[in-house]
């Protein structure tokens, strides 16, 4: 389970562009990390009273920081074995750091899920130290035993790279709690998968298809999958397959999500939700946006194009909103079958009600009406 020893298999060209895919992805991240950053930083009274806020926003720290260091630092520091070593310990503890905050996503998933109604999901300081103080562990035990195995070595004996090395049995200071976090993982991520399919199902038994309930189930398993892998760290188990298959493809699907693992991050879980759209600074943002587009004439035609765009969308949201809430008032007002009915087509009802009219009234009935 050596991945670098694998990557050393790959042609000069895979790696050449491994490392370009690599760093353009790592750039990404790095961009959208910064940004998710400085957005948990805006709601930062709301991290402590809303945990997973505040799990997010470590998260995107340690991945930030170890992201950063990678780029910068993992061949820059070679020149000085000593250097190079504490970057290795230090990027060792990042990403490891990254894992605990990944494994407290998990735990925090599943209070949200079964337990729901939890004390120690308000306990931020209990996350806190979950996710900054077991990632020390390995690498003290590390440096004190190995401190010489810090530092990937070529043939003629040269410092490459500021990794752990892959000849002794160091690496696994960083796979052995890897793997564990991800078997971890792996179980919050069925139980969330159950829980999703349990819901959905309930919904969509209601639809007399089974070719339409199957659907559904699979596009929110589906989706469920998608938004829950980056944030769970699930997508480095891409990175063992590439070893014990042998094959490139799983080192290509290894470099491509982790490497954008924080933008990943920063769509799902701050683009995409309703708290951030409700941010008060995301609001002036967009309204000085909005006003410095009418403010040139190009910006206008591009503005009133969005604001059609965005009134058509919002009057067919209000359209399927009502035919949804209307079709629920029916079945709730819905009398039920061994009650009479009334035909309630106007048409027709008009027309029985112009013929009562017209008709002659029975005598007897006139009769029963005046007394």
């Amino acid at each position: 389970m050596r991945l670098l020893e694998f990557l050393r298999t790959l042609s000069e060209e895979e790696l050449k562009a491994l490392m370009v895919v690599s760093n353009i992805g790592c750039a990404i991240s790095l961009a959208c990390l910064f940004l998710a950053i400085i957005y948990y930083l805006t709601i930062w009274k709301e991290m402590f009273e809303k945990v997973n806020y505040f799990i997010h926003f470590n998260l995107a720290i340690a991945l930030f920081l170890a992201y950063f260091l990678f780029v910068l630092a993992i061949q820059l520091a070679r020149e000085n074995e000593g250097a190079c070593i504490f970057v290795a310990a230090l990027l060792q503890y990042l990403f490891l750091s990254a894992f605990c905050w990944m494994m407290c996503e998990g735990i925090m998933l599943y209070l949200m899920l079964v337990v729901v109604f939890s004390t120690l999901s308000k306990k931020w300081w209990f996350f806190l130290l979950l996710g900054w103080v077991p990632a020390l562990v390995p690498v003290v035990v590390g440096l004190a035993t190995s401190h010489r195995q810090y530092g990937v070595k070529n043939s003629s004996g040269q410092l490459e790279y500021c990794w752990l090395s892959t000849n002794e049995g160091i690496i696994w200071a960083f796979i052995a709690p890897m793997l564990l976090i991800i078997i971890i993982n792996s179980v919050f991520l069925v139980i969330a998968l159950v829980r999703v399919l349990q819901a959905r199902r309930r919904q969509a038994l209601k639809k007399s298809s089974k070719v339409s309930v199957n659907l559904d189930l699979f596009k929110a398993l589906f989706r469920a999958t998608v938004v829950l892998l980056p944030m769970l760290g699930l997508t480095w188990v891409f990175g063992l397959f590439a070893v014990n298959q042998n094959t490139s493809w799983f080192a290509w699907l290894f470099t491509i999500f982790n490497t954008l693992q924080g933008c990943f991050i920063f769509i799902f879980h701050v683009v995409l939700s309703d708290k951030f759209w409700n941010n008060s600074h995301i609001k002036k943002m967009r309204r000085s946006v909005a006003s410095s587009l009418r403010s040139s004439q190009f910006g206008s035609t591009v503005y009133s194009t969005i604001k059609r765009s965005s009134t058509r969308q919002s009057s067919s949201k209000v359209e399927r909103y009502s035919s949804t809430v209307g079709a629920q008032l029916d079945s709730l007002s819905e009398p039920s079958s061994d009650v009479p009915t009334v035909n309630k087509d106007p048409d027709k009802l008009e027309e029985k009600t112009k013929a009562m009219e017209m008709a002659p009234l029975d005598p007897k009935a006139e009769q029963n009406v005046t007394n």
